[in-house]
């Protein structure tokens, strides 16, 4: 019976060993302080039954115990602690035994009499042979040292050939690529005759008239195992086989192919969980975040459009790369033409997406600290590709940083640029002949690249940060340090894409913060649209209008009783509109809208007589516009336009229904205005920008003003379809 032993405390150590000889004095007893040395010796020495201590300086007994249970399922641990908190997790790993401290004699003998799992000592082989990682031979625990290293070589390619026999000119080929060493080759044969033979074990292999085998019925052997399907040498087996042999690479990639095979333990199937498989459902989770992210965003309607269309870029293009790189995880070194086009489809689209990814990400952090040019690259869109006559933007200011800007765009091309000709160069990497991915000398280039346009956004947020708030400072700092922190690792060690978690934790981040200030910025516009609805009712209630319309009634009074009477009952309906409209958040029927312009231009009408004259021309009303949204441009056409004219002018009010949309205009054929020179007295301008916000907002309405110097003003207003009255 082989029993291994491990406790980090000497005395308490040397006792247990002591209680196990004595209990069982035939037992091979192996004691280990180091939690490393002891799984160390135990991958190469499978034990019957291990004592275990729970807490250990450097590492937890429980996961040591979990990993020994994935080499040997039937492993027999027995928990020896002081502790009697790991009594659930012992069961819930089924455990043989479970000491508290004093260990005795009588308390061991208790548990090796009842141990879960039993001891076949008939099975226990002397020769034990490690193929995982380097190949070693072991006779009674100790390794076999041959006079020549070829000879070790030879042997390890006998039992690569798994009991088959092997010509002498098989063996040389394997060795040296040709035949021509047939006396190197007798003389290894007798130095693995005399080694075995000398170890009382030569009977593991046959020799014949010029071909030789291993007994492979008289050898443990991890390799054997796998090939039986045996549970713990599946779960052993973790990418390198017979590492110091060349030719044993063949054999390699037949067992990487059947990493994600089904094992059979207790009758029921399972699937091996590797870390390429744990690092695949990652990449694989973080997609799907992304792409959730990315259509949470592309169906908000309240974020800004430029941040918006530069973050879904982000997160799109975030998505892509990680099932890129879950593509070129998933058909490594697998076999094919399918597999040969996806692993080099999906390393180029994982290399060349991190460069976009910076440009996309560039964008959206440009958006954010200088919005001024933005509005500059609307304006010259909008005027020299759509045609359309706009107002010109400020001038972009002196302090915003252009060349670093248009540097960090032109870093992102080159590398991509870069990583296009390494594909026929092979400057970063290579796809070998079994569908391997391997680092080029040049890979670094493709690090370094990124980073400088890294370093200098980086430079960006920091020197502009009083712009941003802090939760997006925050994660635009860590879209920069988390990949560049990897990518630092990435140069020294590679197996796992670091890169590629990190950027998509920074995403997640990003869209995390983004929607906090989208939500934040929502409460601060109905903050907003409420104080404007009391600011709107309250600019409406003008003295100066109230008195002459007031002073308008009172002379009426002595002149035309019934015209006053009229007079009062329109200035109480202009009135009564404006105090309703403060309680509405919704658009109300043009129809209702409509009355509160007639009760207005009757009152004008009274005022200004024949100097006013107005035409209605309505032909829809079956649709909505926000409450008081169509009297202030009808108010600004008569105060600004027509009465700014000597002998005043005709108002026009008229409505259509074209095919997508209501049509709303107020024409008027006053002094009219230059749109180019549209004066800032902080009074009429603003409040139309207001009503063109709100048209906007509640309706999804656009505003168009055309105007003339002493022609007049057109102001038309287009509500979409979806505004109908129901």
């Amino acid at each position: 019976m082989k029993i291994l032993a491990l406790d980090d405390e000497k005395i308490a150590l040397e006792g247990l060993v002591h209680a196990i000889g004595e209990a069982e004095p035939s037992a091979e007893v192996y004691s280990f302080r180091k939690a490393s040395e002891a799984l160390e010796f135990y991958r190469s020495n499978i034990c019957d039954v291990v004592f275990l201590d729970v807490q250990l300086r450097n590492m937890s007994g429980v996961e040591i115990a979990k990993e020994m249970k994935l080499i040997n399922p039937a492993v027999n641990i027995i928990f020896a602690t002081g502790y009697g908190d790991y009594r659930e997790d012992a069961l819930d790993m089924h455990v043989s035994g479970y000491l508290m401290k004093p260990i005795t004699t009588k308390k061991v003998r208790k548990e090796l009499d009842y141990l879960r799992y039993p001891v076949v000592q008939a099975s226990r082989k002397r020769v034990m042979v490690r193929t995982f990682g380097n190949f070693e031979i072991y006779v009674d625990g100790n390794p076999v040292t041959f006079k020549y290293d070829k000879t070790k070589e030879m042997f390890a390619y006998l039992v690569d050939r798994n009991g088959a026999y092997c010509t002498n000119a098989e063996i040389m080929a394997a060795l040296w690529q040709n035949d021509q060493h047939a006396s190197y080759l007798s003389n290894m044969k007798k130095d693995m005759s005399d080694t075995l033979k000398t170890l009382k074990c030569d009977d593991i292999v046959e020799n014949t008239r010029g071909k030789s085998r291993v007994c492979i019925e008289k050898i443990e052997c991890d390799y054997f195992d796998w090939c039986q399907g045996k549970l713990y040498a599946i779960n052993k087996y973790r990418g390198e086989y017979m590492a110091q042999y060349s030719w044993a690479e063949f054999t390699n990639g037949e067992l990487s192919k059947d990493r994600q095979a089904k094992r059979k333990w207790g009758g029921v199937k399972r699937i091996m969980f590797d870390r390429q498989s744990i690092h695949v459902a990652l990449l694989l989770w973080g997609a799907i975040f992304c792409l959730i992210a990315a259509y949470c965003m592309f169906i908000s309607s309240t974020f800004d459009k430029e941040k918006r269309r530069w973050l879904i870029c982000f997160l799109s293009g975030s998505a892509l790369l990680l099932v890129s790189d879950t593509f070129a995880w998933g058909y490594r070194g697998a076999a094919g033409k399918t597999a040969a086009v996806m692993v080099r489809v999906s390393n180029f689209g994982a290399f060349i997406l991190n460069d976009i990814l910076l440009f996309f990400f560039h964008g959206y952090v440009c958006c954010y600290l200088f919005p001024e040019i933005g509005e500059w690259r609307k304006y010259l869109t909008k005027k020299y590709l759509k045609g359309s006559s706009v107002s010109k933007p400020e001038k972009i200011v002196q302090s915003v940083p252009r060349k670093r800007i248009l540097a960090v765009y032109f870093i992102t091309v080159f590398a991509s640029v870069m990583t296009i000709i390494s594909q026929f160069t092979h400057l970063y990497y290579y796809i070998d002949a079994e569908n391997y991915y391997h680092r080029a000398p040049g890979h670094i280039i493709s690090l370094l690249i990124p980073m400088c346009g890294m370093v200098l956004d980086l430079s960006l947020i920091i020197q502009y940060r009083k712009k941003l708030e802090k939760g997006i400072f925050i994660a635009m700092l860590s879209y920069l340090v988390l990949p560049f922190a990897s990518a630092v690792v990435l140069i020294f060690y590679y197996g796992i894409s670091l890169n590629d978690i990190a950027l998509s934790i920074s995403a997640i981040l990003m869209f995390v913060t983004s929607t906090a200030e989208q939500n934040k910025n929502l409460a601060r516009k109905e903050q907003e649209a409420a104080n404007m609805r009391v600011s709107i009712m309250i600019s409406q209630i003008r003295p100066h209008f109230m008195y002459n319309c007031l002073n308008t009634i009172y002379h009426l009074c002595d002149k035309d009783v019934e015209l006053a009477k009229e007079a009062i009952s329109d200035f109480l309906d202009y009135l009564k509109h404006i105090l309703e409209s403060v309680k509405r958040n919704t658009p109300v029927s043009f129809s209702e809208e409509l009355e509160h312009v007639r009760a207005y231009l009757n009152l004008e009408k009274m005022r200004f007589d024949e100097d006013l004259n107005i035409r209605y021309d309505i032909e829809a009303t079956e649709f909505l516009v926000p409450a008081l949204s169509i009297q202030p441009l009808v108010e600004n056409a008569v105060k600004h336009g027509i009465c700014g004219k000597e002998d005043g002018g005709t108002l026009t009010l008229s409505t259509r229904e074209k095919e997508d949309y209501f049509e709303i205009e107020v024409a008027d054929d006053g002094i009219g205005f230059d749109p180019e020179q549209m004066p800032q007295d902080g009074k009429i301008h603003v409040g139309i920008q207001n009503v063109k916000q709100r048209l906007y907002a509640m309706c999804g309405a656009s505003v168009e003003i055309k105007s003339k110097i002493g022609e007049g003003t057109i102001v038309t207003v287009h509500i979409p379809k979806d505004q109908r009255l129901q």
